[in-house]
């Protein structure tokens, strides 16, 4: 996957947010029915990912995992490829779907017979919102969406939502398991040829130890998604506080922080940075001067997470996860003079 700095991460976030919406990733082939996610966080720590969302009304860390197992995410490699047919997809014109068809159908009469019928003027696509970060930061995407699919590699993906050929070999495990998540993208009930993968990731992260290359950490009610990602690395640093010495983290999502959580994030990277020697990177420090134009704020005032044996760690961690409802963390201010101070 790459270093994956903060705006890389800011990218990525946007893909997962538009495409775990596109679908309920837990229904059946030919479901229109759309899923709910309204923010997506990543981090990157010790060359892992890890993704989170928001938890209003519905628990959006579900609604990312399953997206993400309906394509067989276990590794970097299988989520770099889920990205570049999503983000493909996403951002695939009906214009062009219609003519590489039209071709498909002209030089490939066995083609125009298996062909499934796609709505290519109600396919998927990036809100006006989503395209703030994806027009905004195209020259901070990741190296590996920088070359995007040429005309054979769309007309593949055509075969693929297609029914399989009688001739010729019969489509790999693999095969099928695209061929599923290609056709729910895109709307399709037909499932010949398609098989949905095995759930992975099957639970969210409990551990960074445990969560392979990219983990999805479980939602906290009323608690931001990049707090949430916050939260997890606090407890691991409080768990094994030498592996982190000198780490640096970078984080970046589909949306700039609301008011309470940039303020609460203030507070917490100095922490953990006088504390632990961990340093938390964000977009702002690479892309300053696009920030405020590409990437929307979150709104809504989100709590703090609550996060137990943060004790040893000072009167202003305890305060740091109490979880109290949003504010302005003046409490975090006035106490800021015992950011060192030790428990025993």
């Amino acid at each position: 996957m790459g270093l994956l700095p903060a705006n890389e991460l800011s990218y990525i976030s946007t893909i997962i947010k538009a495409a775990a919406a596109t679908r309920d990733w837990n229904a059946a082939l030919g479901s229109k029915k759309a899923g709910k996610v309204q923010e997506v966080q990543c981090m990157r720590v010790k060359g892992k990912l890890l993704i989170a969302g928001n938890y209003d009304q519905i628990d959006e860390g579900e609604a990312i995992k399953s997206y993400l197992a309906s394509f067989g995410v276990g590794n970097g490699h299988d989520f770099v490829t889920c990205m570049q047919y999503s983000h493909e997809l996403l951002a695939l014109d009906s214009p062009r779907w219609i003519r590489v068809n039209k071709d498909k159908e002209l030089s490939d009469p066995a083609y125009k017979l298996l062909q499934v019928k796609v709505d290519a003027h109600a396919m998927p696509s990036y809100s006006g919102q989503d395209n703030l970060v994806i027009q905004g930061f195209a020259e901070a995407r990741p190296i590996f969406l920088a070359g995007g699919f040429d005309d054979d590699d769309l007309g593949t993906i055509m075969d693929l939502v297609a029914k399989p050929r009688a001739s010729g070999p019969a489509r790999t495990a693999p095969q099928q398991n695209l061929a599923w998540f290609l056709r729910h993208f895109l709307g399709v009930s037909e499932a010949s040829g398609a098989l949905k993968a095995a759930a992975r990731p099957s639970g969210f992260a409990g551990s960074l130890a445990t969560c392979g290359d990219v983990g999805v950490v479980k939602s906290m009610q009323g608690v931001h998604a990049e707090l949430v990602l916050l939260s997890f690395l606090a407890r691991e640093v409080l768990t094994n506080p030498n592996d982190f010495f000198g780490e640096t983290v970078y984080l970046g999502g589909s949306k700039n922080a609301c008011q309470f959580c940039n303020s609460w994030m203030g507070h917490y990277r100095k922490w953990i940075k006088q504390w632990f020697s961990v340093n938390v990177v964000l977009p702002f420090e690479y892309t300053h001067a696009i920030e405020d134009l590409a990437r929307p704020h979150g709104r809504g005032s989100g709590s703090r997470p609550s996060l137990a044996g943060v004790g040893y760690a000072g009167e202003f961690a305890t305060a740091l996860f109490n979880g109290a409802a949003g504010g302005n963390c003046a409490d975090l201010e006035d106490s800021s003079t015992k950011l060192m101070d030790w428990v025993d």
